[in-house]
């Protein structure tokens, strides 16, 4: 031997008929399928953050009512004014709020559902008016059960 080796011959068109069928843009990702995919993941990802930003925009009412709440704290008397919360949807100042701590003895069962559940409060179908303003009481920040009179 002259220190040639021989290597056998080979034949690439037949190779890419043999393995792709379609032919060589078979082998290549469709475009279409490319960008319905795309698409999908891209809405999946904006549902999801969108749902982290409403997520966000709670936490962000929940710490100002929180911090509300603390002034609530310190009506000493009925007349003593009210800061109003917000609702945790809309983050909207809930309207109408009782203006003092003294108007509360007031309401209507109707007027503190409407606001215990503005601040997210899960009510049984049927409960009492004094259930509803010791729950509405104590959402508002209101420390003690009756306030001392003007």
């Amino acid at each position: 031997m002259d220190g040639h080796v021989n290597l056998p011959a080979i034949n690439l068109p037949a190779l890419v008929v043999e393995d792709y069928p379609e032919g060589v843009e078979g082998a290549m990702p469709n475009p279409d399928v490319m960008d319905d995919a795309f698409h999908r993941q891209f809405t999946e990802v904006n549902r999801q953050l969108t749902g982290v930003n409403r997520q966000l925009a709670v936490i962000g009412v929940s710490l100002r009512n929180s911090d509300i709440r603390q002034q609530n704290g310190f009506c000493a008397t009925a007349s003593d004014p009210l800061i109003p919360l917000a609702n945790l949807t809309t983050g909207e100042e809930i309207q109408p709020f009782p203006a003092t701590a003294g108007d509360l003895q007031r309401w209507t069962g109707p007027q503190m559902r409407t606001v215990l559940q503005a601040l997210g409060a899960q009510l049984p179908a049927r409960i009492t008016s004094d259930a509803l303003r010791r729950m509405l009481r104590a959402k508002i920040g209101l420390r003690h059960e009756k306030v001392d009179a003007a």
